[in-house]
């Protein structure tokens, strides 16, 4: 629930129960953003699509002098995950942009140290999934706080600070739990772009 508390009015559909969220991007740029798109003939305030508005940011990001796009996912490594992250972190490449890759919690510290106090020369792009889980974390002063709850409020907190430092971020909001479903469409949606 916490992710969508956080919801912005800029959201995409990917796939039922996958979201783009641009929202943060949105309120650090705005302007500098839809007048880029508009130029590359896209009114990315009203567009539905989603391959053509993740690929203007990718491209706007690199427009604005960025250097690379990190891409986090908030869930544990499978192959078949590793896979689709692979396509993902192929967009940035495909935009001149270097990828920096860190599954969720694992490189949370010092990579995210880095993304909000080193130089302002990078997106981040935040997977994050709006699910439970089932793992309960025990002894916590939050009675069924659960390891879902934790990684996904990581994940919003992250990219808080990264937004409220002036940095450019995207979350892909996941419902409920990943599956080989909606791991498949998004897949199919790194593919197009």
């Amino acid at each position: 629930d916490e992710v969508k508390d956080n919801a912005s009015s800029y959201r995409i559909n990917i796939a039922d129960g996958i979201v783009l969220d641009f929202g943060a991007i949105m309120e650090v740029s705005a302007d500098d953003l839809v007048s880029f798109a508009l130029q590359k003939g896209i009114d990315i305030k009203t567009s539905k699509d989603i391959a053509k508005v993740y690929s203007i940011i990718m491209q706007f990001a690199n427009y604005k002098g960025k250097s690379y796009a990190g891409f986090f996912p908030y869930a544990y490594e499978t192959k078949e995950r590793e896979r689709v992250w692979a396509l993902a972190r192929s967009i940035a490449r495909k935009n001149n942009l270097q990828d920096v890759y860190g599954v969720g919690p694992i490189y949370e510290h010092s990579t995210a140290q880095f993304l909000q106090q080193g130089p302002d020369l990078g997106i981040s792009i935040f997977v994050v999934i709006n699910s439970k889980g089932s793992t309960i974390i025990p002894e916590d002063e939050i009675v069924g706080f659960s390891c879902g709850m934790q990684n996904a409020l990581q994940a919003l907190g992250t990219q808080k600070a990264l937004f409220d430092a002036g940095r450019y971020t995207v979350r892909i909001e996941i419902e409920r739990v990943l599956t080989e479903r909606n791991l498949n469409y998004l897949k199919i949606f790194f593919e197009k772009i």
